[in-house]
């Protein structure tokens, strides 16, 4: 119930007299996020090479354990100014909450390459295991590159780039006289490919000539529907960020982004859309997801909210309604909070679970060297339970239809009822146009159920001490839905015919 993709719109039925029905009316019912709980960090920069804070990050199911890739923040010299290298970093964890930094070998930091550093980062990362690539290539990496270089085209180190900026911002401001130093700033998309997800090689030319606007965390999937990539990018509308699309059916090539998402009316003036931390529906690929980080440009600070999709093309989001709150003052997370993919279940305690980055200083405080607050030290997951991102929920009473579904071998429901709420369900035929009343099939209407309550999840629904529905399997029919103080997460048909997914 993440959308009101499930839900029939309802109809009017007129009779002779003039008299209007409602046929599968959805009254009094509306859509809700479900507000994450944010776990204790679970992994910390605790290492010389992570003095710079952690950046962006990514954790994937592979190979029977959890993989994490994750970029360090470049450090500053507290004498000059100047910015470090930033690293990307690699953890594994069984459990997805004790997490190994492993020895690597295969980058020297101070002299020894005992570290887990793949290589130098560049700006954003995202990580694929493509399944139809060649061995050789079975995963795959898009990052942003970055550098300055002066009119003869040599790039400048980041020393040399910071001593350029410094003395041409004084002449800039009229406190210094000469002429300014060139200095071009160039930017692409770059991919690379390994074998195991920890020896990268890069592939010789840019994905992605415009990498201008593309300075966070891109993403990418592959569409087996429509045999394509399809990549999510940071972007601008007009003065926003917002977030753009690419589609290929070569990786290695990609065409320029179009505007797929950014601020709605319906949203305060300053915001805008920072990151998108795409990910696809655990156990449910055709529904995709994305938590993007909402900066609040006054506040100088983020949240996170969520988009769906049935298609990849075509989004809603739940506005206004943040699915994971940023912290309150003095908290580690008071600068915001930055989800980062992929969305995971953990079927051991039936908990879905995306990583985040969770930012102590203000946005514009790194930016400006005003470190007051809390480093972004550590990740942690926001986490729900099972099925349970959003719901259709009543404060009072109301009612709703599913679309038709094929009939299975039972109906399992995930839902949740105040004190004094109730849930109940009804089968019915599939609705016809125009409109007209039908009732609910004898045996499973509404009055054939006592009413549901409480707090239960995938549990099956029970009409006349019967829960079986092999006298309908294959049939097509729609579920109708009586709720009072209550929300609907999730329904499922158990046994269902694999044509009818």
């Amino acid at each position: 119930m993440l959308s009101w993709f499930p839900v029939l719109p309802g109809g009017v039925h007129w009779t002779e007299a003039g008299q209007k029905i409602l046929c599968d009316a959805p009254i009094g019912v509306e859509l809700r996020v479900e507000p994450a709980i944010k776990s204790a960090p679970i992994l910390r920069a605790d290492k010389p090479w992570e003095a710079g804070d952690l950046g962006w990050a990514q954790v994937i199911r592979d190979q029977g354990r959890y993989r994490m890739w994750y970029q360090t923040k470049p450090a500053r010299d507290k004498t000059t100014g100047a910015k470090g290298p930033s690293y990307l970093c690699y953890a594994e964890s069984d459990d997805g909450f004790h997490w190994r930094k492993p020895e690597l070998g295969l980058f020297e930091f101070d002299g020894d390459k005992s570290n887990n550093i793949l290589r130098i980062a560049d700006k954003g990362f995202f990580v694929f295991r493509d399944p139809t690539a060649p061995p050789k290539e079975r995963y795959r990496m898009m990052t942003r590159r970055v550098w300055h270089e002066g009119d003869d085209g040599k790039i400048l180190t980041p020393a040399e780039v910071q001593q350029r900026r410094t003395h041409n911002n004084e002449i800039k401001a009229g406190r210094a006289k000469g002429t300014p130093l060139p200095m071009r700033h160039q930017n692409v998309i770059v991919a690379s490919h390994s074998t195991d997800g920890l020896r990268w090689t890069r592939y010789p030319e840019p994905i992605l000539s415009d990498g201008g606007s593309h300075d966070t965390q891109n993403t990418f999937t592959r569409d087996p529907k429509r045999g394509t990539f399809v990549g999510y990018f940071r972007s601008f509308y007009g003065y926003r960020r917002a977030i753009g699309r690419s589609e290929t059916e070569d990786f290695l090539r990609w065409p320029d982004t179009r505007w797929n998402h950014h601020a709605l009316v319906q949203d305060a003036p300053d915001a805008t859309l920072y990151s998108n931390a795409y990910s696809r529906y655990p156990g449910n690929p055709d529904i995709h997801l994305m938590f993007p980080a909402i900066y609040h440009q006054l506040a100088d600070a983020t949240d996170a909210q969520l988009m769906v999709s049935m298609d990849g093309l075509n989004w809603s989001r739940h506005t206004n309604r943040p699915i994971i709150q940023r912290g309150r003052p003095d908290e580690r997370d008071q600068g915001g909070i930055y989800p980062v993919p992929q969305l995971l279940r953990f079927p051991d305690d039936r908990k879905f679970r995306i990583p985040i980055r969770q930012a102590g200083t203000f946005h514009n405080q790194a930016y400006q060297r005003q470190q007051t607050g809390r480093p972004t030290d550590a990740l942690a997951w926001a986490e729900w339970e099972e099925d349970r991102l959003a719901g259709i929920t009543a404060p009072d009473t109301g009612q709703f239809t599913l679309a038709p579904m094929s009939c299975g071998d039972q109906l399992l429901v995930n839902f949740r009822t105040e004190k004094d709420g109730w849930i109940r369900f009804e089968l019915a035929p599939p609705p016809v146009w125009p409109p007209l009343p039908a009732k609910g099939i004898e045996g499973y209407r509404f009055e054939d159920m006592k009413p549901m309550t409480g707090n239960r999840s995938h549990v099956p629904v029970e009409w006349t001490g019967k829960t079986g529905l092999s006298v309908h399997k294959g049939k097509r029919l729609s579920i109708r839905v009586r709720l009072h103080k209550a929300t609907l997460y999730s329904v499922a048909m158990t046994g269902r015919f694999p044509a009818d997914k």
